[in-house]
C-alpha cells in the first residue's frame, strides 16, 4: 500500500503553524485538535519544520515556562523525514522506527499535501491484512466519547458508522445516523471523514462500492441532503448509570461540547425527491429517558 492510498482515505487536511507563531500558540493548537505535532509551513506551504509534544516538553525541561513566549522557529526540530505519495506504507514504518518519530510530512514538488501517522502506518499496514472494520455502533450505552477520543489521539478514526437502533435504544434522541456523526465531529472526526464512514467506505465494505455511497455519474441516486449548522451543543456519550456500573472514576454523564452538527433536509430515492427530512423536535445532542 502507497502514501496516496492512505491520504485518499484519511484526507489531506493538516493542521500547520507559522515559524513566528509563538510556543504558546502552538500548545493551544495542538490540544484544541487533539494531536501530537504540528507541521511549521513558510511561503508557499513549504515544510519548515515540525513541532511535537517531545519538543516542547524538552524546551520546557530546559528553559522553563518563559519559553512559551518563544517563536515556533527557536524550538521546531528543523531536520524533517519527509515522504511522497508514491512511498510505501513499509518504507514509511521503516523510517519511522529508525528515526524514532511518529509524524511523517507529506511532499509533492516541494509543496506539503498532507501528513501520515504512526497511527495511519499501523492501520493501513496490519489490519487490511485481517479483513478488521472499525465500526461504531452507538445503541443505548455502546458510545464512548472518551474511548473515540483515545482512538484518534492515536490515529484510529472509525471505518464505519451505525446506529444499532433497537427498542432500548430507541428512548433516545441521538441515536439518528446525523446526531450520531454531529456527536464525533465534536470529539474530532473530519466532516469529510464523518461523511465517508456512511457513504463510500461501508459501501465498499459491502461489496457495494461505486454503486452506493458515491455521487459519481452512473451510481445509484440515493443522496441525503443536510445541513451544517453552527453554534455551541452538548452532545451526550454514555449514561452516568453504565459509568457506574463500569467502574469508571468519572461519575457524571459523559458530555462534549461541540460547535457544529448535521441537519437532515432533503431525501431523494433512486432520482426522486421523496421530500423533506426533518429530525424529531428533540436536543440531537439527546437527552437521556
Amino acid at each position: 500500500m502507497t502514501v496516496k492510498a492512505i491520504l485518499s482515505r484519511k484526507g489531506r487536511d493538516v493542521v500547520t503553524i507559522a515559524p513566528t507563531a509563538n510556543l504558546s500558540e502552538a500548545v493551544q493548537l495542538l490540544a484544541a485538535r487533539r494531536i501530537g505535532a504540528v507541521v511549521v509551513t513558510g511561503a508557499d506551504n513549504r515544510v519548515a519544520g515540525i513541532l511535537s509534544e517531545r519538543d516542547i516538553v524538552r524546551t520546557l525541561g530546559e528553559r522553563g515556562p518563559a519559553a512559551l513566549e518563544e517563536n515556533v522557529a527557536a524550538v521546531m526540530t528543523r531536520k524533517v523525514t519527509t515522504c511522497t505519495e508514491a512511498d510505501t506504507v513499509v518504507a514509511i514504518m521503516e523510517r519511522m522506527t529508525a528515526g524514532k518519530f511518529r509524524h511523517v510530512p507529506v511532499v509533492e514538488q516541494g509543496r506539503l499535501i498532507g501528513v501520515i501517522s504512526i497511527g495511519d502506518v499501523v492501520k493501513h499496514r496490519v489490519f487490511p491484512f485481517r479483513g478488521v472494520v472499525f465500526d461504531v455502533g452507538h445503541g443505548f450505552r455502546m458510545l464512548s466519547l472518551d474511548v473515540i477520543r483515545r482512538l484518534l489521539d492515536q490515529g484510529f478514526p472509525p471505518d464505519t458508522v451505525s446506529t444499532d437502533i433497537y427498542r432500548v435504544s430507541a428512548v433516545r434522541s441521538d441515536v439518528t445516523l446525523p446526531a450520531i456523526l454531529s456527536k464525533l465531529m465534536a470529539v474530532g472526526v473530519s466532516l469529510p471523514e464523518a461523511i465517508r464512514s456512511v457513504t463510500d467506505r461501508p459501501a465498499r465494505v459491502l461489496g457495494l462500492g461505486g454503486r452506493l455511497g458515491t455521487l459519481e455519474p452512473g451510481a445509484e441516486a440515493d443522496v441525503a441532503v443536510f445541513r451544517l449548522r453552527e453554534g455551541e451543543r452538548v452532545f451526550r456519550g454514555m449514561p452516568e448509570s453504565v459509568l457506574e456500573a463500569e467502574g469508571r472514576e468519572r461519575r457524571a454523564e459523559e458530555q462534549v461540547l461541540g460547535r457544529q452538527w448535521l441537519e437532515p433536509v432533503h431525501l431523494v430515492v433512486g432520482g426522486r425527491l421523496m421530500g423533506t427530512v426533518a429530525e424529531p423536535a428533540r436536543d440531537p445532542a439527546g437527552a437521556h429517558a
